[in-house]
């Protein structure tokens, strides 16, 4: 009887888990966008995306740049700076009157030195600002892997240690206030 009861209640059990995932599988109807079908999209690989607080779509390429999707008018345009740099990392601002974006980037191929660090997007001028080292001054290596941006307004960059011909730069953790950052010096 025991083994009975036993049976009923994993064979109750077994429906019970086949329903609920038959009840909360869900169908998605995604839109594709690549170079197939927008002329804009002018590579194939794609590393980052994000949306900032006016709902639009940032996306970062591998080795192709940065990407904005108007998504009121449905209209995809290119960057017109950094057009062959690897965005890594993209994140909206959280300050409340703020609708800029920060991303990271390692760079492109055997430039990092010039080209990675961290950047700051304004989505109203779509002026993009890099925070690197040496010219654009700020962090000790431009190869930014990721950021986070704080409530206080503050935003974080991780970068790794970076080789450039016999140069090591070291990697680190840096900061810095995202209210009206200061340009690069």
């Amino acid at each position: 009887m025991k083994q009975t009861l036993h049976l009923f209640a994993k064979a109750i059990l077994l429906l019970v888990l086949i329903n609920t995932s038959t009840a909360s599988a869900q169908n998605y109807n995604f839109t594709t966008w690549n170079t197939g079908n927008n002329s804009v999209l002018t590579v194939s690989a794609f590393r980052s995306v994000t949306i900032d607080k006016r709902g639009n779509a940032w996306v970062g390429a591998d080795l192709g740049g940065l990407y904005n999707f108007n998504t009121k008018d449905s209209i995809w345009k290119k960057a017109n700076t950094y057009l062959d740099v690897t965005f890594r990392h993209l994140v909206p601002s959280n300050i409340v009157a703020d609708s800029n974006v920060w991303a990271t980037s390692i760079g492109k191929s055997a430039v990092q030195a010039i080209t990675g660090g961290a950047y700051h997007i304004n989505t109203k001028t779509e002026v993009i600002t890099q925070y690197g080292s040496g010219i654009a001054g700020g962090l000790s290596s431009r190869y930014a892997n990721s950021l986070a941006l704080s409530k206080s307004g503050k935003v974080y960059v991780a970068s790794a240690q970076m080789l450039t011909g016999t140069t090591t730069f070291q990697g680190g953790v840096y900061v810095s206030s995202t209210l009206n950052p200061p340009p690069p010096s």
